[in-house]
């Protein structure tokens, strides 16, 4: 399509001929053009106070009877997916459907219209069903049906963006747009994926943007259950990169709103929260995939790019302290609550621990240090000597240190000398 004339001549015969043929052709041609002017690409967005409320098309604006329609052919997919599969032109063709949705929802005075609708009801069971039927010659185009509707209810729950902005800076920004209600069916939907095995990135983005909008419907959406898929996620060897990296922004967002919320409001103790998290590095470490093997047997060691079993997961997991600890608001808390879980102990124990492994210790190694330096900086927390021996004493099992390593102790020493220092000078002040 040439322009928005163009458009709305294909809805006007739509209307007069009632030919679903014109709506299809009206519904390519309005998200092609909307592409140009509004990213529907959410991983590249700007920050939450740089977004306009008005980036979409005003309802006002549209064919008055564009979302009954939408609503209509939604119905139709839905019906015919518990008849039948689905085959790849209709998946297309209902994907298209909610990227218009995502497009009118990018003006928020559109939002409330689009949520008392029962779009997402009707989305939900639309997805559930491709999903059952998916094999793996439809995979692809069920991929983009899911990020088609997760993108479409992040911008419901979370017009903003702000998990979106949180992923790229581990920085949160409170949004203080009118909140939508969480619906009741999301959080089983996202659980039915995680059951069933079809959990993607895209789902658990959908769970972001929830946790993420409002503090409401966060203290809503972080539950035991959705505790219980991250923590299943990230405690597992073979979970899939870009999974495993959305499931532990959505654990640091998890740590952030407990924090901000009045005890009587969690349904999970920010405690117990942080214990799985301890408990998932103490299960990764208890495998015995990378343990040496024999001279004689034969070992191959899986890069980042294999889909079995690689040591870029414990990476990710320590590195992930790190990035616990950029949001300013709740930083001393917890680092305070690392410690208070034996964080530090687990991570001083690692060179002990994979000593025997058949990996570049030394890169992880380092990773370690560099986190605990971190903590102690983050927390004003002074090791002790017997804490600092122990450390050392479980490097020098690895030979020579690399040059990253070198340099993140001495980050770690000036860290601590810098924290003596700070202590020494508060007791003299008080001594005068």
């Amino acid at each position: 399509m040439d322009s928005k004339k163009d458009i709305y001549n294909l809805w006007i015969q739509y209307t007069t001929k009632n030919d679903e043929v014109f709506f299809r052709q009206f519904v390519r041609g309005f998200v092609a053009i909307w592409r140009e002017q509004l990213s529907l690409e959410l991983e590249a967005m700007p920050a939450p106070s740089e977004i306009k409320p008005d980036s979409g098309p005003h309802i006002k604006r549209l064919p008055e009877e564009l979302l009954p329609a939408i609503q209509k052919f939604l119905m139709i997919a839905k019906s015919d997916g518990e008849k039948r599969s689905l085959d790849d032109e209709e998946i297309c063709d209902t994907s298209l459907l909610f990227q218009c949705l995502t497009i009118i929802c990018r003006h928020f005075d559109n939002i409330p219209h689009v949520a008392k609708s029962n779009f997402i009801p009707l989305g939900i069971e639309i997805v559930s069903s491709v999903l059952k039927n998916a094999n793996q010659e439809s995979s692809k185009i069920c991929k983009t049906l899911v990020k088609s509707f997760s993108g479409f209810l992040e911008v419901i729950f979370d017009p903003f963006l702000t998990w979106r902005h949180f992923v790229n800076t581990d920085l949160y920004e409170i949004s203080h747009h009118p909140i939508t209600q969480l619906n009741s069916e999301i959080i089983p939907f996202i659980y039915g994926c995680f059951e069933n095995d079809n959990l993607t990135s895209d789902c658990l983005n959908i769970l972001g943007g929830i946790i993420g909008g409002s503090q409401i419907n966060a203290q809503r959406a972080v539950s035991p259950a959705t505790v219980k898929i991250i923590v299943t996620l990230i405690s597992t060897w073979e979970c899939e990169a870009e999974l495993r990296k959305v499931a532990l922004k959505c654990f640091n967002l998890m740590v952030i709103v407990l924090l901000k919320a009045t005890p009587e409001t969690r349904q999970i103790e920010l405690t117990t929260v942080m214990q799985n998290y301890h408990e998932s590095i103490v299960m990764l470490l208890k495998t015995r995939h990378f343990i040496r093997k024999c001279q004689g047997e034969s070992f191959e060691i899986a890069d980042d790019t294999d889909s079995c079993i690689n040591v870029g997961a414990l990476h990710a997991l320590i590195d992930n302290l790190k990035s616990l600890l950029q949001e300013p608001t709740v930083r001393a808390h917890v680092c305070e609550i690392m410690i208070d879980n034996n964080i530090l102990n687990i991570l001083i124990g690692v060179p002990n621990i994979i000593e025997s492994w058949d990996i570049d210790r030394q890169s992880l190694m380092a990773t370690c240090v560099r986190v605990l330096r971190h903590i102690c900086w983050a927390s004003h927390h002074q090791m002790s000597q017997s804490t600092i021996e122990k450390l050392f004493q479980g490097l020098r099992l690895s030979g020579k240190p690399s040059r990253d390593l070198v340099a993140q102790l001495i980050s770690l020493v000036d860290a601590l000398t810098d924290e003596l220092a700070q202590k020494t000078t508060n007791k003299q002040t008080t001594t005068n």
